[in-house]
């Protein structure tokens, strides 16, 4: 094959992925709410396909089980089509066209999800489990092509076509779900996974927030001075996983976490009088309740550096875009012989983009 013919293999991918975009980001976005809303119910996910449908079937549930690409608990799943000896059981004595629907019968209740892969949405095993789950009232997705037509008799409550009626790209496309599905799941997990610091040091913190002003004044100042202390800053008006790799990334070194964060004054300053969202007593509790945090100061000051000045943190985790950036506090840190760590940005959060998306809808 020439490589001409295979750049255009790539574009046409490409091109395909591009169509109806928006919608099908918007139904991704609701799978992984449903996945994740099955999962905090204490139900299980159900995950079944033929041919290469039962590969994609098997390899959902290995992301979920196992992990996608990062370390957590594991998700429970049950790829329906793994079982040879209960599938050549069913389809001897019962027909081919039962081997999933017998299984749903049998482990299938209401918290439970049934997910199904089919590239043309007309096989009868799979149109018998969305039947059988419909009498247990679970929930059903079905993954297709963009040739399926719906049974107005056939109940789904979330379907995902392929723009493609072909059979190798509507299983590309599956897959691409299948993958996009697992990292906002492990998001979400990221978002409420509780890790409270092991440090002696950090519990010899108070779980509370201080102003600054009244903090330097208190007898809760330096109570574990000369202590190491890990140190970040910000807004943090709208939590989001950028916020939350920073706090991971902090935890990650033994010692106290503490987070200034602006005053509500402060924030208006930097980010104009629409800013902040939440309020800034809010905004420590929040950050306390993460479990990650010893300590929140707020301060009124635009930069962190009179904070910095009584602390003296010796390290302080700061984004990859502050990398090469002169900021105030560099220098003086840098004095003193306290380190920076900087780690990479999570891509496509950010608090202003947020705002912006809630005030235009």
């Amino acid at each position: 094959m020439k490589m001409e013919s295979l750049e255009s293999q790539l574009v046409n991918r490409s091109r395909l992925y591009m169509r109806n975009i928006s919608a099908n980001a918007r139904s991704l976005a609701k799978v992984s709410k449903l996945i994740w809303d099955c999962i905090g119910s204490g139900g299980h996910i159900y995950i079944a396909g033929n041919g290469g449908s039962a590969a994609e079937a098997q390899h959902f549930a290995g992301e979920l089980i196992g992990r996608f690409s990062n370390f957590r608990k594991p998700f429970p799943a049950v790829a329906l089509n793994s079982d040879v000896a209960v599938l050549t059981c069913i389809a001897n004595d019962f027909g081919y066209e039962e081997i999933f629907s017998r299984q749903i019968e049998a482990l299938v209740t209401s918290k439970d999800l049934v997910i199904v892969f089919s590239t043309s949405g007309k096989s009868r095993n799979i149109e018998r489990v969305l039947e059988e789950a419909a009498k247990k009232r679970a929930k059903t997705v079905l993954f297709t092509g963009a040739n399926f037509v719906a049974r107005e008799d056939l109940e789904v409550s979330h379907l995902i076509s392929s723009p493609s009626s072909k059979v190798s790209l509507i299983q590309e496309f599956h897959l691409a779900c299948i993958h996009i599905i697992c990292q906002c799941l492990e998001e979400f997990n990221d978002e409420v996974s509780y890790k409270r610091p092991t440090s002696e040091r950090g519990q010899k913190f108070y779980d509370n927030f201080f102003y600054f002003s009244e903090f330097i004044n208190s007898e809760k100042n330096l109570d574990s001075s000369g202590s190491e202390r890990i140190f970040l800053n910000g807004c943090f008006d709208l939590l989001h996983a950028g916020h939350f790799s920073l706090l991971r990334e902090a935890n990650n070194h033994e010692g106290s976490i503490v987070v200034a964060i602006n005053s509500d004054r402060s924030v208006r300053l930097l980010k104009g009088e629409s800013r902040p969202i939440i309020d800034e007593k809010i905004r420590a509790q929040n950050l306390l309740a993460t479990g990650y945090v010893d300590l929140v100061l707020i301060f009124d000051e635009e930069t962190p550096l009179e904070v910095i000045k009584v602390l003296k943190p010796l390290k302080i985790v700061k984004g990859s875009e502050y990398r090469n950036l002169s900021f105030p506090e560099r220098d003086y840190v840098e004095q003193y012989g306290g380190v920076f760590h900087f780690i990479e940005k999570v891509e496509g959060f950010s608090t202003t983009s947020m705002v912006g998306n809630l005030l235009s809808k």
